[in-house]
Formats: C-alpha cells, sequence, structure tokens
C-alpha cells in the first residue's frame, strides 16, 4: 500500500520546524511540533484501522468460499499441532510449560504460585521453602 501523502506532508512540515534537533522543549513552535506530531499519530492509526477492518471484511467475505473451494479440490483440513517444547535448560522448560499450559480459569493468585514454585523438571524445587512446601508440591508434581 503507498505511504499517505497527507501523512508525508505533515512529516515534512514537522521536520522543517525541528531543523534536526532532538530537543524541541525550547523551541518557538513547540506547541506547533506537539499538534503536529500528535496529528500524525493519530493519522496512522485511522489507516492501521482501516488497513485491518479493510482485511477483516475481505477475508470474512472470502472464508467460505475457500473452504468450499478447498473441499471440492478434496484437500483436507489442516489439524492444529502442539508445539513440542524441546529446551535444554530446565528452568526455561519448566517456564515454558507454564506459559503455555495454564489451566483454565486459574486466577493470579494461582498463576503467581504456579510460578513460583521453582520445580526442575525432575521434580526437585530449585530453591528451599519453608517447611518443605515447595518439595512436596514438586514431588507430587513429578509423580504425576
Amino acid at each position: 500500500m503507498p505511504p499517505d501523502l497527507d501523512i508525508m506532508e505533515l512529516e515534512n512540515r514537522r521536520a522543517a520546524l525541528k531543523a534536526r534537533q532532538y530537543r524541541i522543549s525550547s523551541q518557538d513552535d513547540e506547541e506547533e511540533l506537539h499538534a503536529l506530531s500528535t496529528e500524525i499519530r493519530n493519522k496512522r492509526a485511522k489507516c492501521r484501522r482501516e488497513i485491518q477492518e479493510e482485511y477483516c471484511q475481505y477475508y470474512f467475505y472470502n472464508r467460505l468460499t475457500w473452504e468450499f473451494e478447498r473441499k471440492a479440490r478434496g484437500v483436507e483440513e489442516e489439524e492444529y499441532a502442539e508445539l513440542a517444547i524441546d529446551l535444554q535448560i530446565p528452568e526455561r522448560a519448566q517456564l515454558a510449560m507454564i506459559l503455555c499450559h495454564q489451566p483454565d480459569g486459574a486466577n493470579e493468585a494461582e498463576l503467581d504460585e504456579l510460578r513460583g514454585l521453582g520445580c526442575r523438571t525432575d521434580g526437585r524445587p530449585l530453591r528451599q521453602a519453608r517447611d518443605g512446601e515447595a518439595a512436596q508440591t514438586c514431588a507430587a508434581k513429578a509423580g504425576s
């Protein structure tokens, strides 16, 4: 998609006012520069929204047609395959497991508890907790 001429014009005007200076707080045209920056930001956001809206309309208008054509050609639908997590560092592997397999409906406290346990993949705790709480929980996890 070609660049928007209005935005380019505003950017050129802002560049001319800034005169290649990083700080604009001491310049006479400070308010105009801020107004130009805000206008440029708003126009870019509007362009992004319009592009996204056009794509959504295009996709949802044509999606059923694409599915019918694919079925008519006899192409099977691709099934979602869950990515295998194969990491060499046990702590990263555990973090990846926590992030990828979060329980549905878990609240913040449960997620914080899950993240804070710090179990290794072999069931041993990374850090020692009071009363051996983490060790028991990690051992229970390793057993399941």
